[in-house]
């Protein structure tokens, strides 16, 4: 608990055995996808010829083997690191010290409390004994030989004395219990500020220490830098989001952000920052390819009858050994890594909070439009059409907020896009496009699940009312049945008829793109007509 302090008030000791201790601190950090690359630094000022460098203040998250040791200003000799760990004193936060400060105010203000409770119970108790002293000194009284009017004054006085003692008792209990009832409150307060204190977490105490040994041809100031990898201990994720503006020139705003937490066991404080996405923990080359060979057998023999079976020895056929790659771990990249370095230093407290960083702010132009499709949606959608001209990838996120017209109407997740890509984002309903859809006709045979006639033939209809009060463009999204099977055919006819078949380059998919005023009506009818063989189900 002590041993930091002893060492610095031995510091000009130290000095002369040409052995230092040298704190370091965070200077840089990398975060990956699942690890992050650290550096550390400390700075030194050394006389000529050689010295130690004890560096005592490396966490346990980092990961040792890949230690790496850099040294400005002088030459690296060596470099040693201790497998056990050492206990580094307690440096707490502004966060802790103001909860811990919190919990001594509350705890002198009960304290202060309880002796003024204990100041008015004396007070009482000495009324108390007045009282009973003034009863003995009137029972003691004889009034026969006494003066009448010396005993008339006496009693007087006992009187007056007893009620003067018992009003200030009474006085003095009343305030001790409103005290007491402060108390209880402090109490709870004190206890919640306790609980306050216990939930912030403290830097990792345990630590490994690093010595490195340096020359120095002459008196010198440098610098050492200590690298090493830290798996799990960090992440980082994306944050964007989207804000159409629907003016005449609409646009989608993104503000790009990043969440970064970190438990490495240590504060950073004025730490430079970099994300990236790749992945150092993944396959660096392609993996092995196994050979893979066949053999003939003979085929087993055919199985004893059924009423042998039991009686029959039981057939071991020969083991099949196939040689193939049982890798249980994969990597799975796209292009190249795209990193980012934030503009200034960060402060980040270990296991205690995840920091959100404004990165930068794109606009890219946006083509309005309205989306329904051939679901249970009974209203179209505010879609806006965009095109990557950032030049770099916009990544994939489960949760991306949408703001339109500067309100918040939800988020849901993106599915990234490469620069030069085009995609579409979803807004919110439409309330005053109203859309349905209901079958006409339909011929059958037999009804149900399973229809075993030969033909079906059905007739849709879809209605979509524009109840606003402006013009809109609308796209369309129906389907009709697809055959997996030469024997089915499956015959359609839209009226009218669509703009896209096969959209999305998915089998079935029709697409109605068409303009809709406002207070019209669009009204689509498709046919649609199977046949089969009769000795065939249709499912």
């Amino acid at each position: 608990m002590r041993v930091l302090p002893v060492l610095i008030a031995l510091w000009p000791a130290i000095s002369a055995a040409e052995t230092y201790v040298a704190p370091s601190t965070v200077s840089q950090a990398t975060i990956y996808a699942h690890s992050a690359s650290i550096k550390r630094t400390l700075n030194f000022d050394v006389p000529a010829g050689r010295h130690e460098l004890i560096i005592p203040d490396l966490p346990t998250s980092a990961e040792m083997e890949t230690l790496r040791v850099e040294v400005e200003g002088a030459r690296l000799i060596y470099s040693k690191l201790r497998e056990d760990t050492t206990t580094t004193p307690h440096t707490p936060t502004a966060e802790y010290e103001a909860a811990e400060q919190a919990v001594h105010d509350l705890e002198d203000q009960i304290a202060s409390l309880q002796d003024q409770i204990t100041e008015l119970r004396l007070s009482g108790e000495a009324a108390q004994a007045q009282t009973a002293f003034l009863t003995q000194l009137g029972q003691n009284t004889d009034p026969s030989t006494a003066d009448p009017e010396a005993v008339r004054a006496l009693s007087q006085m006992i009187g007056e004395e007893t009620r003067r003692a018992g009003s200030a008792a009474i006085e003095g209990e009343a305030a001790a219990r409103l005290l007491e009832r402060q108390v209880l409150d402090l109490e709870e307060d004190l206890q919640i500020a306790r609980q306050a204190l216990d939930v912030i977490p403290v830097e990792d105490r345990d630590r490994r220490q690093v010595t490195v040994g340096i020359e120095a041809a002459v008196a010198t100031q440098g610098a050492v830098t200590l690298s090493y990898v830290t798996y799990g201990h960090t992440w980082w994720v994306q944050v964007y989001d989207f804000y159409l503006d629907r003016s005449d020139a609409p646009t989608l705003t993104i503000e790009r952000g990043v969440l970064v937490a970190q438990q490495t066991g240590e504060n950073w404080t004025d730490v430079a920052l970099n994300l990236s996405t790749m992945d150092p923990t993944g396959d660096l080359a392609p993996r092995r390819v196994w050979t893979r060979s066949y053999r003939l057998e003979d085929p087993a023999p055919p199985p004893p009858p059924e009423s042998m079976s039991a009686l029959a020895e039981p057939i071991v056929e020969a083991p099949v050994i196939v040689e193939e790659s049982t890798s249980s771990f994969a990597a799975y990249s796209e292009g190249l890594a795209v990193s980012y370095t934030y503009g200034e230093p960060v402060d980040l407290i270990s296991g205690a909070e995840a920091m959100r960083l404004q990165l930068d702010t794109l606009t890219l132009p946006a083509e309005i439009y309205a989306a329904a499709t051939e679901t249970s949606d009974d209203t179209a959608f505010l879609m806006a059409r965009i095109t990557n001209t950032s030049g770099e990838e916009l990544l994939a996120i489960p949760f991306a907020a949408r703001f339109l017209n500067g309100a918040y109407i939800g988020s849901r997740e993106f599915d990234g896009l490469v620069a030069g890509d085009e995609t579409q984002l979803a807004f919110g309903p439409i309330d005053g496009l109203r859309l349905d859809t209901r079958t006409l006709d339909r011929t059958e045979g037999d009804r149900g699940v399973i229809s075993r006639t030969n033909s079906e033939r059905r007739v849709r209809e879809v209605e979509l009312r524009n109840l606003t009060d402006e013009d809109w463009s609308v796209e369309y999204t129906g389907q009709i049945p697809t055959s997996q099977h030469e024997d089915l055919y499956i015959g359609w006819d839209a009226a009218p008829p669509p703009t896209t078949e096969n959209a999305d380059n998915r089998r079935g998919l029709m697409r109605w793109v068409f303009e809709l005023p406002a207070g019209d009506t669009w009204t689509m009818q498709i046919e649609t007509e199977m046949s089969w063989p009769d000795n065939k189900v249709l499912r």
